[in-house]
């Protein structure tokens, strides 16, 4: 005598809940997890079982991750950019920085050695107009430094920081969304 020949049921992939393979469900009656994936190419929502959409027949989870993993790609591109001006802006604020102090403490110091050495009031003027001229550069060179970077001291870096926010964001969604099909 045969014994019957077993039916493989499908299981939820996330409780492993027994799920009506033909049904029209399309979340979990357990867990409430979604039941279906949606084919990149054409919308269609496919069991999670399947491997070629039901409509138009690609393989729908690979076409799916290799697609997404493109748009994240070129997603991370655009922040490794924003990530490299962001950093130009603060390598320049810190030479502008360190330029200020150093031409603080020339300034005092040459003022200092022209008024013991000169009694007259030349030796302030020329203290005042070396600081003055070394302060100058020292903020002529922040601005050269984020020029030479391709950023100006005008830039909207609020909207910077909005951007890099918003692709890291963006980028966190799609590898969401990738796992999803790498998943089922």
């Amino acid at each position: 005598m045969r014994s019957p020949k077993l039916i493989e049921v499908a299981r939820c992939p996330n409780c492993s809940f027994p799920i009506d393979q033909f049904g029209r469900r399309t979340e979990c009656a357990k867990c409430g997890r979604r039941l279906t994936v949606a084919c990149i190419d054409c919308d269609t929502e496919n069991p999670f079982y399947t491997q070629h959409c039901l409509v138009c027949g690609v393989e729908y989870k690979k076409r799916a991750v290799e697609k997404l993993s493109q748009q994240i790609d070129a997603l991370r591109v655009q922040l490794d950019e924003y990530d490299r001006l962001l950093s130009a802006k603060y390598q320049a604020e810190f030479y502008e920085h360190v330029a200020t102090v150093a031409t603080w403490v020339f300034t005092l110091i040459t003022g200092a050695f022209f008024m013991l050495h000169l009694t007259d009031e030349s030796g302030v003027a020329v203290a005042l107009g070396l600081g003055g001229m070394g302060y100058l550069a020292s903020r002529s060179y922040g601005s050269l430094a984020l020029a030479c970077c391709g950023l100006s001291k005008g830039r909207d870096w609020a909207q910077l920081y909005k951007t890099i926010y918003r692709l890291k964001r963006e980028i966190d969604d799609l590898c969401r969304k990738r796992e999803l099909y790498v998943r089922h």
